[in-house]
This record gives C-alpha cells, structure tokens and sequence, in this order.
C-alpha cells in the first residue's frame, strides 16, 4: 500500500513537471508542425534554454527563459531513437507519468482535475530535434517542481532523482519525444528511412 502511494505520488510529480515543459502553449509559439517559426522562436537562445511558465486558469504563458542549472547545463541524450530505450520509458511512463499527464499525453490523467498547477500537455512541446533542449528536459524530469519557478507554482511532480535512476529518467523522456514531441508518424517516418 505505501509503495503503491508513493508511485502514485511520484507519477503525480513527474506530470505536473512536464506540465511545465508546455513549451507552445497558446502565446505565438508555433505547434509541432511549424518548424520554421520554431526556430525563429529559439533565435538569440542556447539550445539548453527553455521556457519557464506561468499558470493562466488551464493555459500556461511564457513568462521567462529557465537555463538549467550548472550541474545539468551539458547534459545531452544519444539515444532518442532506440527502440529499447523508449520501450522502456514507457513501462516508466505508465508507472509513474500516466496518472497525471494521461495516456494521450495532454495532461488529462485521473488525478490531474484535483491538482492546483495543471500537468503539461506533452503533446505541444518544440523539443522535436535531439539535443535541443535535452539539459533543460532532464533537470524538469529530474528535480521536479522543487525548484523555481516551479516551486511557486504549486507544482507537485516529484524530483526523479530519488525515484529513478539516471538511464531511467532518459528512457521516459524518449518515449514522452517519440509518442507525445513529434508524435509516433513523425517517429516512423524517421525510423523507415534508416
């Protein structure tokens, strides 16, 4: 039973820190298809940089950029594409995202309604190329609404650092990239060439 409610609570976490990473939330920024206007939007910001957010009822506003802190400034992921590496993210996903983000991803699990901050819609997100962004992805999924200016928030995504190992926490953030960034056609399409 306590194991069962810690999971839950973590799985808690984990979605309201991605609800955080809903980097094209209704302010100008261009959805998963507009690649152009993505990378205007990304001009004059390092690719470790993201957006922070502020709760508007159940839309989030770019308010800030967040650059992570040094001890994740470098952190990069190689394996995007590997089928092991997502199928396992999403046993974790399931686990211990699902409750708050959804199946779906938009941030519609059965315990999101009674959240105060909204989890993320993963589904709106321009981390679409690997590299981009990845520093900024790991310390959300690492620290949780810990830290500013989450915290503040009322985010209640759990820090991942205490729950899943480093390989783990990589492994649930390609299975939220493939299904949820770029969507599985997306995915396919990229895989099918190879």
């Amino acid at each position: 039973m306590l194991s069962k409610t810690f999971e839950l609570l973590a799985l808690l976490f984990l979605l309201l820190t991605l609800n955080t990473i809903n980097l094209n939330a209704d302010e100008g920024h261009a959805h998963n298809d507009d690649k152009e206007q993505k990378q205007k939007d990304m001009e004059g910001h390092t690719n470790d940089q993201m957006h922070g957010h502020t709760e508007d009822q159940a839309h989030h506003s770019h308010d800030q950029w967040i650059v992570p802190p040094e001890e994740y400034a470098n952190k990069q992921f190689h394996g995007w594409t590997d089928i092991e590496s997502i199928q396992r993210g999403e046993a974790i996903y399931n686990a211990q995202c699902l409750a708050c983000h959804g199946a779906d991803g938009q941030g519609t699990g059965p315990v999101a309604s009674s959240l105060d901050h909204m989890p993320a819609d993963l589904n709106n997100n321009f981390h679409d190329e690997p590299g981009m962004g990845d520093a900024y992805l790991f310390w959300r999924v690492s620290e949780g609404g810990a830290v500013e200016p989450f915290k503040s928030q009322n985010s209640a995504m759990p820090a991942f650092k205490s729950v899943l190992t480093e390989s783990e926490r990589w492994d649930v953030l390609a299975y939220i990239h493939t299904f949820f960034h770029r969507g599985l056609a997306a995915w396919n399409n990229g895989n099918s060439q190879q």
